[in-house]
């Protein structure tokens, strides 16, 4: 007996809504407006809304009356980075708000390892070359066994996620710390692994920003052992402005 074919009823994908130029809102959270997540019978598309809104013209990059921005997502970072550079109070606090945001926030991949991920260094200066302002970056943690591949040291995926974040987090600082737009998706990530990382080993992450433009933005990152004086991979993250989601 031949089986009639069951049809199944999708649902179609949101459309994201209209960008919007300007800096990062505020509030770290509201940068990313996610739907609804997958249900059984449905597929849904995750639509990411950019509230980006300038700042006042009435407020000055060293207003320090302003009102801090709060920290969204999971349990801040134990201690404060030290902050070298022309960076007023209030970009500091929404550097790490959006830093918190992404570590420790609402994704729930690489969530445990993500949340160990601790900002110890933000440097904003002037490069020599070409007198451009560039932002140097360094987040800091301990090699877990979550991180592991099946040899027992750090997996070439977790070294390419820590190159994501670290750098991604790097170039919207800068975008904070300059009064810039930092809107932008990753288009490429090169990476190159140099030495093996243990179980304790001690991580610390540099990462520079190399270019960023109106329409394309690159930083390049570090991932060193301290512990065994060993540079594990290197990482050029390049991000380009979103296009509209098309059905």
């Amino acid at each position: 007996m031949e089986k009639t074919p069951r049809l199944l009823s999708v649902r179609h994908p949101r459309q994201a809504p209209p960008r919007q130029s300007g800096l990062l809102d505020e509030d770290p959270a509201r940068h990313y407006n996610l739907s609804p997540p997958l249900s059984q019978s449905h597929f849904t598309v995750y639509a990411c809304e950019n509230t980006m809104s300038p700042q006042p013209s009435s407020t000055t990059p060293h207003d320090s009356a302003a009102a801090p921005v709060e920290r969204s997502g999971g349990a801040p970072q134990k201690t404060e980075p030290r902050f070298v550079g022309d960076i007023s109070p209030k970009q500091r606090e929404a550097i790490l708000g959006f830093s918190n945001h992404i570590l420790r926030g609402p994704a729930t991949w690489a969530k445990d390892f993500g949340a160990r991920l601790e900002m110890t260094e933000v440097v904003v200066e002037a490069r020599a070359e070409d007198g451009k302002s560039h932002m140097r970056m360094v987040f800091e943690a301990e090699m877990g066994p979550d991180m592991c591949n099946v040899t027992g040291i750090m997996h070439g995926g977790c070294s390419m996620y820590i190159i994501d974040v670290c750098s991604s987090i790097a170039l919207v600082g800068l975008g904070r710390a300059t009064n810039k737009p930092a809107d932008y998706v990753s288009q490429a990530i090169t990476t190159t692994f140099h030495a093996p990382a243990p179980v304790g080993s001690k991580l610390k992450i540099i990462n520079y920003t190399v270019s960023f433009g109106k329409r394309t933005v690159a930083a390049r990152t570090e991932i060193w052992d301290v512990t065994h004086r060993r540079l594990i991979a290197t990482g050029i993250h390049n991000q380009m402005a979103p296009s509209a989601v098309k059905l």
